[in-house]
């Protein structure tokens, strides 16, 4: 169903401990800040992913969380734990060239060494890993680095990735060693739909995004606050490029998290602000509160499309999903133009019920499989309202029918208001002029049942409308 953008591309981990340094490496090489830093050993949990240039040749890196993460027996932690050490074994499996990343400062340490023994008894890695040390901030003194050598993984590449030097030779290193394709001869960059999904702290987002994908892209944990920054992933679906960010759990108590949940749900927010359209996951009508009804109004604030996805669809008592979503339009009725995608993102093999009349089924992967197909379809059709162009004369015909159907109000005054023009002055998302003379004036409602009739007549599903009004300069005629 979908495959990856850069398939094409050849894949470089920056593999090691815990706080080495890893996502400062791939911040600087990518030029940009993609990964929180901190100083907090596991900020790290989800893989952080960087397409990088150099001299013409492209490839992509990513920044692996650190094995090591807990030591904790809580039983949370150590599931956590577990997901990460499977998702680091595939991402060394798929690699081209694994970088094992040092701390210069901290010196040789253990879990270092139990590290190294674990990739040369591994006959697939050993012959594709590099040593890098990091956070060599003095090359003067470069020989603190020997201690390095007893890895046994050879001669060293020294780097800062605070001050950004050795990067340089770092990077020459790569396309040498690496089959990098030319930048023009790589995947072509098309535009991508940019998704953000968005909800509370352990409403299935994370869960989400695996389904999509088809694979574990991201840790799943009862836990809330698993996930800590943003995480982008690019599919392609019947030729369209979906970029999919899934986002740290949006909480109303954010005065009581600490400075890494502060700044990852900033990064939620900033994320949504660049993005085209939002899936806001929650757990059916009970679940809403005044805090999703703000997160609503900060989407719509910035004109974002929405689709609302109600997950575990299967513990819901009654399966009726008309008034699933008359409930939920009830919680946030001043957006009953984006579409409501019933999901549960865990193959639960317990019958459900479709409606009282109907028959059981059960909830397995081919039901979950079809009802993910139908969202990537839903996404498509709010995308293609979104960036909708309308001719003017389409608009124009349109605006004869709507005053036959219903003659404009005035605001105030004793003179009826004559409508001009109807047209479309931008897209992503859809804004609409409306003209009237100097001296007229038109009821808000007015405007309101424009919109209604713009979307009757062109859809424009999961998409805000905007529409401006505009006094004509000179004489009324």
């Amino acid at each position: 169903m979908t495959k990856d953008k850069n398939k094409k591309l050849p894949l470089v981990v920056l593999f090691g401990r815990t706080n080495v340094g890893k996502s400062t490496i791939l911040n600087r090489l990518a030029s940009k800040h993609r990964a929180i830093v901190s100083s907090v050993s596991g900020t790290t949990r989800d893989s952080n992913f960087a397409v990088i240039d150099w001299q013409g040749k492209s490839f992509e890196l990513i920044d692996l969380a650190g094995p090591d993460f807990y030591s904790d027996k809580n039983k949370h932690l150590q599931e956590i734990n577990d997901k990460l050490k499977q998702q680091i074994n595939m991402y060394l499996d798929k690699a081209d060239l694994i970088l094992f990343t040092t701390d210069n400062r901290s010196g040789l340490m253990p879990q270092d060494q139990e590290l190294a023994k674990a990739i040369l008894k591994n006959n697939k890695l050993k012959n594709k890993v590099k040593l890098l040390v990091n956070k060599v901030d003095n090359f003067k003194h470069a020989s603190e680095s020997a201690s390095f050598y007893k890895l046994n993984l050879g001669e060293p590449i020294l780097i800062s990735a605070t001050t950004g030097a050795g990067t340089g030779d770092l990077l020459e290193f790569i396309v040498k060693e690496i089959k990098a394709p030319e930048k023009d001869e790589a995947v072509e960059i098309r535009e991508n739909i940019k998704i953000c999904i968005l909800g509370k702290p352990n409403v299935g987002k994370s869960s989400l995004l695996n389904k999509i994908l088809g694979y574990e892209r991201v840790v799943v944990s009862e836990m809330p606050h698993t996930t800590r920054e943003p995480q982008d992933t690019t599919i392609e679906y019947k030729k369209n490029y979906l970029t999919i960010a899934d986002t740290a759990g949006i909480t109303k108590k954010i005065k009581n998290l600490d400075s890494l949940g502060k700044s990852s749900i900033k990064k939620s927010l900033a994320v949504m602000r660049r993005s085209d359209i939002v899936l806001l996951v929650i757990e059916g009508a009970d679940s809403l509160t005044q805090q999703e009804s703000k997160l609503v109004q900060e989407i719509v604030e910035h004109q974002k499309s929405l689709i609302i996805v109600s997950n575990k669809w299967d513990l819901l008592k009654e399966k009726d999903t008309k008034l699933e979503t008359e409930n939920i339009y009830s919680h946030l009725p001043f957006i009953t133009w984006a579409p409501v995608h019933f999901i549960s993102c865990l193959p639960v093999k317990t019958p459900i019920s479709k409606s009282k009349s109907s028959s059981d089924e059960l909830i397995n992967e081919e039901f979950i499989s079809k009802r993910i197909k139908n969202l990537l379809d839903l996404i498509l059709e709010v995308y293609q309202g979104r960036k909708k162009e309308i001719k003017t004369e389409e608009l124009y015909q349109l605006l004869l029918k709507i005053v036959r159907m219903h003659p404009p109000t005035k605001a105030k005054g004793y003179k009826r208001p004559h409508i001009k023009t109807l047209s479309q002055t931008r897209v992503s998302p859809p804004v609409f002029q409306v003209v009237i003379g100097p001296n007229d004036t038109l009821n808000e409602t007015y405007l309101r049942f424009i919109k209604n009739k713009l979307r009757d007549f062109y859809g424009f599903v999961g998409t805000p409308i905007e529409i401006n009004l505009h006094k004509k300069k000179g004489l009324d005629k």
